[in-house]
């Protein structure tokens, strides 16, 4: 069915998100579904920014990203600082792992909603509340950053997957280049791909807007803002059942615990000069 009708315009010839969902249970329209993918992204920015300010205000260290962490593992070789170039190094190992561990729990179909992330979400929630018992009940600051970073592993590579390497939730870099490049072709008078703009400005407000939340919280609460990076990412794992329960018009128990289904239906978000147009096929 187009979905020219309802305001998205003409399905250009290239297609850039295909959104998947279990054909017999479709309850939201192609531009909800769009929609929502930017307000699951910016929720994950959001806590990724969170995670990341609270981990430097405690244990002086990101969590969130590598860079920088990597950046520090020269500096301290480089002055002899063995015993905290160990303890940063550490920190690459812990990410990939994250990734490593999403990639063995999830099956690749991106843009799909698949109860597989549910897995995901609770190991992450587990991370953060482990995380946040270490570092409020224990001086060991440096196993906090390892679950925080395993945790952030985790997450970054689940929105990678999910969305073939367009939405990227734990850090910055790729959504301001991403902006960039859209900025340029809309310049150049290309704006086929206006609709990256759409994803990555909130992603890239919502990690700020989080570090902010998270700087203000520890502010008032100290060390104990980390059970809120906990809380956060409970809350949208909660979320994520009620959203598939909604879009399968399933009971939440059988959208937190059921199997998937095997037979999808494809929506494709594409954009031209027209605006957006979402056909289903």
């Amino acid at each position: 069915c187009n979905m020219a009708d309802h305001g998205y315009g003409t399905l250009s010839e290239r297609k850039y998100l295909v959104i998947h969902d279990p054909k017999t249970h479709l309850a939201e329209s192609p531009k909800e579904r769009f929609l929502a993918i930017i307000f699951g992204g910016s929720l994950l920015s959001f806590n990724a920014g969170f995670i990341n300010v609270i981990s430097l205000l405690i244990s002086n260290v990101l969590v969130s990203h590598t860079t920088g962490n990597i950046t520090k593992s020269a500096i301290t070789l480089t002055e002899g600082e063995y015993f905290s170039f160990l303890e940063v190094s550490v920190m690459l190992p812990c990410f990939v792992l994250g990734s490593f561990i999403t990639t063995m729990l999830i099956d690749q179909r991106t843009f799909h909603l698949t109860k597989q992330f549910n897995v995901v979400f609770l190991i992450c929630t587990i991370l953060l509340t482990l995380a946040s018992f270490v570092g409020v009940y224990t001086t060991s600051r440096q196993l906090y950053a390892y679950l925080a970073t395993l945790a952030c592993g985790m997450q970054n590579a689940l929105t990678t997957k999910y969305s073939g390497s367009i939405i990227r939730t734990t850090h910055t870099t790729g959504m301001a280049t991403d902006i960039g490049i859209c900025l340029g072709r809309i310049v150049k008078g290309k704006p086929n791909e206006v609709w990256k703009l759409q994803v990555q400005l909130p992603l890239l407000c919502s990690f700020f807007a989080g570090g902010v939340a998270g700087a203000l919280a520890h502010k008032e609460l100290g060390k104990y803002t980390m059970f809120i990076c906990a809380g956060l990412s409970a809350s949208i794992a909660v979320l994520y059942v009620v959203t598939l329960a909604y879009t399968r018009q399933e009971s939440l128990y059988t959208a937190a615990f059921g199997k998937d289904d095997d037979i999808y239906e494809h929506t494709v978000i594409s954009q031209d000069a027209s605006g957006v147009d979402a056909t289903v096929v």
